[in-house]
């Protein structure tokens, strides 16, 4: 059969899906009462606190085949966010294409299907693949799984992969700081030193932006956000806006980072005319103004 040549629509659109799929993903492991705001908040993989406050977010899919010796590759895109002239203004970055290739030698015998979307929390990551290209990935990768396999990928406060890629145990030495949540599914053992590169895929961004589009003038924002892309950028900032705008009643100013991140001990709200409400039932009724 003749190799398919995608157009640049064609491969936004196939891009879109991607990152749709995998946050559809995230959204169904939440667990929690539809009337219960609080819950979803602290049930979400991945946290809305963690889109609030990223730098820029990964979505990825790689393929990996191993029989001692293995062999990973895949594809993605990454998206910045963009100063706006306000923070419930959320604007993403078009995205800047990526390709991942990754080998590996030791205990390996299986293949696997991981997705991923991960949240950057600093600008490493976009620094590194603007400036040069590429991004070096290398560690000891520890996997087992049979079926499908859902889990939520750790942080690295200092240090880590800028994939989360399974589950690498040696990181390297800069600081990426990155949260995520994984999806797998296929049959995989896997304890092998791994090493490789998550680079910009040039000749895709080319494709669809242009032989001007550099990886920096995408995640700047120098080029205009695609419509073909606008259903995932309104997922996102739904998420976040949950986040950044909660009327009435308004969670306290002192209490909202821990009531985003799941972690209230507080458990009250202010309502506009001061009357203060309990989340413990033993203390509801006794609502009180603030001085």
């Amino acid at each position: 059969m003749p190799r398919r040549i995608a157009d640049g629509p064609t491969l936004l659109r196939e891009a879109c899906d991607m990152g749709e799929a995998t946050f559809r993903q995230v959204a169904a492991m939440e667990h929690a009462a539809d009337d219960e705001l609080e819950e979803p908040l602290a049930s979400s993989p991945l946290q809305p606190f963690w889109l609030n406050e990223s730098d820029s977010l990964l979505f990825y899919r790689v393929t990996k085949t191993a029989c001692i010796f293995g062999l990973a590759r895949g594809e993605g895109f990454l998206i910045s966010r963009l100063p706006s002239e306000h923070p419930t203004l959320i604007k993403w970055s078009a995205p800047a294409f990526l390709r991942i290739r990754l080998a590996s030698v030791g205990l390996s015998l299986g293949h696997q299907t991981l997705h991923s979307f991960t949240a950057c929390m600093s600008s490493a990551t976009r620094n590194k693949l603007y400036q040069q290209g590429s991004r070096a990935v290398t560690g000891l990768e520890a996997a087992l799984s049979c079926g499908g396999l859902q889990h939520k990928a750790g942080t690295w406060p200092a240090g880590g992969c800028a994939v989360g890629w399974w589950d690498l145990i040696a990181v390297p030495q800069d600081d990426m700081k990155t949260a995520g949540f994984q999806y797998a599914s296929g049959l995989l053992l896997d304890l092998s030193f791994a090493f490789g590169s998550i680079q910009v895929d040039e000749a895709k961004n080319a494709l669809v932006y242009g032989p001007d589009a550099t990886a920096l003038r995408i995640l700047h924002g120098g080029i205009e956000p695609p419509r073909e892309m606008q259903p995932l950028y309104a997922r996102l900032n739904s998420v976040v806006s949950t986040v950044e705008r909660v009327t009435p009643p308004a969670r306290v100013s002192a209490s909202l980072e821990r009531f985003s991140t799941g972690i209230d001990p507080e458990r009250r709200i202010v309502l506009k005319d001061g009357t203060v409400l309990y989340g413990d039932p033993s203390l509801r009724g006794a609502g009180r103004k603030r001085k």
